[in-house]
């Protein structure tokens, strides 16, 4: 809402994304201009005013009474693996075209990595046999990419994957919990 109590609404394609102050402020009747800014315009979820948040098809309260995107979940596969890598299949369910999915495998036996681990050890390839970030589809779909790294024969490995809504880790979460395990004969 303006300075003079008028009200401002953004068309998808103008909604702010970034800047939080920039954000259609609440109005009476906005609920479907923020589901049209979320789903249309990539406005995460945070930027939604809470009492509208339940309204909006790809949004939740969260634990700490704040508007967030829905929890992220998947499906993970490995299949070809070898000494050179691996093929690395994922379905991601409420996916967010601005955010990325963090892989991290590690020798069985080690222990798991915190999310915010996964998303350093991304950058960086620290600490793990194989890490890496992935963009997600704007769409829930199947998708398979090659991993390349060097992984040693007669081990097992775990592989741990998260996600965030935005690449800079805001809303990161673990998406698997450790089983997720693939030998090298």
């Amino acid at each position: 809402m303006t300075s003079s109590g008028v009200c401002t609404y953004y068309s998808p394609s103008s909604a702010p994304s970034t800047h939080p102050s920039l954000a259609p402020t609440l109005c009476e009747e906005t609920p479907a201009y923020w589901e049209d800014a979320v789903t249309n315009g990539l406005l995460l979820c945070l930027y939604v005013p809470v009492e509208v948040c339940a309204g909006v098809s790809k949004c939740e309260i969260g634990d700490d009474g704040s508007c967030r995107n829905n929890a992220q979940s998947g499906t993970f596969g490995v299949s070809n693996a070898n000494v050179d890598g691996f093929d690395l299949t994922y379905e991601i369910f409420n996916p967010v075209a601005t955010g990325s999915i963090f892989y991290y495998v590690t020798e069985s036996g080690n222990a798991a990595p915190s999310t915010r681990q996964m998303f350093i050890s991304s950058r960086r390839r620290l600490a793990a046999a194989c890490t890496g970030k992935l963009s997600q589809s704007a769409t829930q779909q199947e998708l398979t990419t090659t991993v390349e790294c060097t992984l040693s024969g007669g081990s097992t490995y775990v592989l741990y994957v998260a996600s965030d809504v935005d690449s800079k880790a805001t809303q990161l979460e673990m998406l698997t919990d450790g089983t997720v395990t693939f030998e090298l004969q």
